[in-house]
């Protein structure tokens, strides 16, 4: 009867700490979670990726101007102007358009910095409780002598420690990696505004274009097909014609994407001297007047205003982050992407050569490429 008694009371107390032990384990695996919740947040600054909500059919406009920011926040002031700081979840902005459209853009939290972080910190909750239940089995194996059980149990712990070293070493190099955080006053992806494509041909014939780069697309006119990018036909004055007929001037796109600009040189101008030095400036990096007149119309209204504007034109820092997949393949290149940011004196910068960015205008032959955009700073 003792014996009896004692072994109710042995199983009752091996079933106390089991229970004990997987509450412990699963304290561990939220606390683990939490901890590296926060240190994600930290390390990545609460990145704030720019998202397209709507996009209205028709984006052969020039920007006009900021018309209108609605904080969700409705205690929050509207401005023209909104900054980083200023920019919450949920508030959007509203752009003019010169023809008359309009754009609406909103802030949201759910880039894919955030996405990553998410991922990793769920990660990091689910193994640490698998490595708890694997190390429970284990130590239950040993003590009742099973030596298949102990040996299975040690191969799976072994395999599941290798797994979390690697991915800790994947995910260390992952956060630490300029091509994953683009971090600008809080900004963690770039956004690249407005670059068209230009093409034309002496010869007329179909040319596929397609973008390769690590981002999203937040806005194409053409529509750009997920898989088979823009087909068009070309012509001697630079209409492009879609396979339903209908014509443009080129081919516009915007998008969010890692990409840090190349700022070790560049111009520090007066902003009163922008549209001067802007049509000095393109004309040496292989515009025409009428491609550098579209530049100079888009951007100007965002410059002029400023006191000083820090100019830096991009080469291999952009060309490396979006790449061009045309066919058949252009004879000339030209692509110009402006990265700028106001400034309220004058800045002191290395002076940029700009001679040999691009082949000159008289030096355009066959089938020719030309694209330009930028990306403002602050």
């Amino acid at each position: 009867m003792e014996d009896n008694n004692s072994k109710t009371k042995k199983k009752s107390r091996v079933s106390k700490s089991t229970i004990l032990y997987f509450v412990i384990v699963l304290v561990l695996a939220v606390a683990f979670s939490m901890a590296f919740g926060v240190y994600f947040h930290v390390h990545t600054n609460g990145s704030k990726v720019l998202t397209r909500v709507e996009c209205v059919d028709d984006m052969d406009g020039i920007v006009n101007a900021i018309i209108n920011y609605e904080p969700a926040d409705e205690t929050s002031t509207p401005t023209t102007k909104p900054t980083p700081e200023v920019i919450k979840d949920g508030d959007t902005i509203t752009y003019d358009y010169h023809n008359g459209f309009k754009k609406i853009e909103t802030y949201s939290l759910s880039s894919r910095v955030q996405q990553f972080c998410n991922s990793v910190v769920n990660g990091i909750g689910m193994t640490t409780f698998a490595i708890g239940v694997i190390v429970f089995f284990l130590i239950k194996f040993i003590r009742k002598k099973n030596r298949i059980g102990t040996i299975a149990g040690s191969v799976v712990l072994a395999l599941a420690l290798v797994f979390c070293v690697i991915a800790g070493i994947k995910i260390n190099n992952k956060m630490n990696d300029e091509e994953f955080l683009r971090q600008k006053d809080g900004v963690g992806v770039m956004h690249i505004d407005a670059p068209i494509i230009y093409l034309y041909d002496e010869n007329e014939r179909e040319v596929s274009v397609k973008l390769d780069f690590e981002g999203d697309l937040t806005c194409t006119y053409p529509s750009y097909e997920e898989n088979g990018g823009w087909t068009v036909k070309t012509s001697a004055d630079g209409t492009l014609t879609d396979r339903n007929g209908r014509s443009y001037e080129y081919l516009f796109f915007e998008a969010d994407l890692g990409f840090t600009p190349d700022t070790k040189q560049g111009f520090c101008v007066k902003g009163e001297d922008t549209a001067a030095f802007l049509e000095g400036a393109l004309a040496e990096l292989g515009l025409t007047e009428k491609e550098a007149n579209t530049f100079i119309m888009y951007w100007l209204p965002q410059m002029e205003k400023n006191p000083y504007n820090v100019i830096c034109f991009q080469k291999d820092a952009y060309e490396n982050s979006v790449g061009l997949d045309v066919q058949p393949a252009p004879d000339t290149i030209i692509r110009v992407n402006m990265y700028f940011y106001p400034s309220d004196e004058y800045t002191y910068i290395d002076e940029q050569d700009l001679s040999s960015m691009n082949p000159s205008v008289e030096e355009r032959k066959g089938l020719v490429l030309v694209e330009w955009g930028g990306e403002e700073g602050e």
